[in-house]
């Protein structure tokens, strides 16, 4: 009863689930019913893979919405700085803005940032996306069978978007500091330990394969040195 705002991760970062339809209404229902705000973090909603279908928050009849989005991660641009905060009540925006002004921070974004978005979502970024996406698809595959052939004690959890891989490492029956050992220190590959993201991601590392494919052999050819 106490709960006022409920932060969603949409698609979900680090497991790569993209939500349905159906399980967001759903949601919604919820956030009405006891009035509850949704703070939809949709920042990788252009990334959704193997013919999912995404459905923002922001095209359902929640009442009490804050959707944030940006062209940081599909287009890596994260440099500058450029973010979208979309919040449909007039009221909720206003209370938004106000707080933004006191903390010092004006809710416009830099000239080079508001180019670049716009540029992005106007010209050829729609095509230089669709190969992107191919791209990731078949980079996960490659992943996936890797492993599967290669270092079958890690799993490759299913994925439906986002270029980020959810490992899960249990089956090496390594404690969280050997595996962060043997990963960085002796496969030298920077990874994210999935401690990071609470107690339930103890045994899993996330990694990112919006790369080059000969990067990301390299990499998995380290694992398997290594493990």
């Amino acid at each position: 009863p106490k709960n006022k705002l409920f932060i969603l991760c949409s698609p979900h970062n680090p497991v790569g689930r993209v939500w349905t339809e159906e399980e967001l209404k759903k949601l919604v229902i919820l956030s009405n019913e006891n009035n509850v705000t949704i703070v939809s973090d949709e920042i990788h909603s252009d990334l959704v893979l193997f013919k999912n279908k995404f459905t923002s928050l922001g095209t359902l009849n929640l009442k009490n919405l804050i959707v944030c989005t940006s062209i940081s991660k599909t287009f890596n641009l994260a440099a500058l700085k450029a973010s979208n905060i979309i919040i449909p009540d007039k009221i909720l925006r206003g209370k938004f803005k106000e707080e933004m002004f006191k903390v010092g921070l004006k809710p416009v974004p830099n000239i080079f940032g508001a180019i670049a978005t716009e540029s992005c979502y106007t010209d050829d970024g729609e095509k230089w996306l669709e190969n992107l996406k191919k791209y990731l698809e078949n980079n996960y595959e490659y992943l996936k069978k890797y492993l599967e052939e290669n270092i079958p004690s890690i799993k490759c959890t299913p994925l439906e978007g986002t270029y980020l891989a959810w490992l899960d490492l249990k089956g090496l029956n390594l404690t969280e500091e050997e595996l962060v050992n043997k990963i960085e220190k002796e496969a030298k590959i920077v990874i994210d330990g999935g401690h990071i993201f609470g107690e339930e991601g103890k045994g899993f590392i996330r990694l990112n394969f919006a790369c080059h494919r000969d990067v990301l052999k390299e990499a998995l050819e380290r694992l398997k040195k290594v493990f």
